[in-house]
């Protein structure tokens, strides 16, 4: 470079004193990235909560194509059993046992805030799930008529356990489980939230609402574990690469049901509800998986 004088002057290098504002920058940047969506995750759950409680519980139209939707879904006597075989070891022992083992990682780990936002996790959508299924939602009355149940089972209880339990687990795991751990509860969601449907214990808006809630009560949890954790962690993984694994492990789930013997119930005439039943169940389970596996890498320790 030339200054004023006409003389070569060394070039100049920037102010290092300005580094760490520059990182400070991004830093808020990147909490206000997370903030923005732990809103959009409880917003989404919210949401769908709205949206189905008018449609599914309280319009006779709803009502009927909600019910359709698990009745288009058939099979033989034994694929019933195996799946219900699977959905009877849920219970509340299960329950203690898995968040047990959640919390027993997270002390191994010495990760006490992610510890305390796996229970908040677990019991947190639990609860409001059996509070909105028992206190607070009600099906539109004087419908047995009609062939459909004055009973509500909205959120479905087994659906928001195996997903609470799964995304309890890939909080606590450490970063490098995680490849393993999303395809494998992508597809232990999807089994128990679409077994649930197949076996006609749940219409597929019980399953859907039980996704929300747990996608909402993620959202708190992980805030909870950023606000408490002592130390950040950094991204491990790239987050393209987790929604394909959560995705491939939930599409399992249609051919383990296939040769278990799950069918349409009419054929190929019930073929395109049956899919309508399952395929967007399963989705929603990957989807959450992988949002709440993302979120983990990016911002807990």
């Amino acid at each position: 470079m030339v200054d004023e004088d006409g003389r070569m002057s060394a070039p100049t290098r920037p102010d290092l004193a300005t580094r760490p504002v520059y990182a400070e920058r991004r830093a808020a940047a990147r909490r206000a990235a997370l903030w923005a969506q732990l809103v959009a995750m409880v917003a989404l759950g919210i949401g769908a909560l709205c949206v189905l409680v008018p449609l599914a519980l309280h319009n006779p139209r709803g009502m009927r194509f909600d019910q359709r939707l698990m009745d288009s879904l058939g099979g033989s006597e034994q694929a019933w059993v195996h799946i219900s075989d699977v959905l009877t070891v849920i219970t509340i022992g299960f329950v203690g046992l898995s968040l047990l083992f959640c919390l027993i990682i997270a002390a191994a780990r010495r990760r006490w805030a992610v510890a305390a936002a796996a229970v908040v996790l677990v019991a947190g959508a639990n609860l409001t799930t059996e509070i909105l299924k028992f206190h607070v939602f009600h099906r539109l009355p004087g419908q047995v008529a009609n062939g459909l149940p004055d009973t509500n089972s909205l959120p479905s209880g087994h659906t928001t356990v195996s997903l609470s339990l799964v995304l309890a687990a890939v909080l606590v795991a450490p970063p490098a489980w995680r490849r393993a751990l999303v395809p494998l509860g992508g597809f232990v969601a999807t089994f128990v939230a679409a077994g649930t449907i197949a076996g006609h214990w749940h219409r597929p808006s019980d399953v859907v609402a039980g996704q929300a809630v747990c996608l909402g009560w993620a959202a708190i949890a992980i805030g909870i574990a950023v606000l408490l954790q002592s130390r950040r962690s950094e991204s491990v993984t790239r987050r393209g690469q987790h929604i394909w694994l959560a995705l491939i492990g939930s599409s399992l789930v249609g051919l383990v049901f296939v040769a278990l013997g799950v069918r349409p119930s009419d054929g190929g005439v019930n073929l395109p509800m049956a899919m309508l039943a399952l395929v967007p169940v399963g989705i929603l389970c990957a989807v959450v998986v992988w949002w709440v596996s993302a979120l983990s890498d990016r911002h807990v320790a």
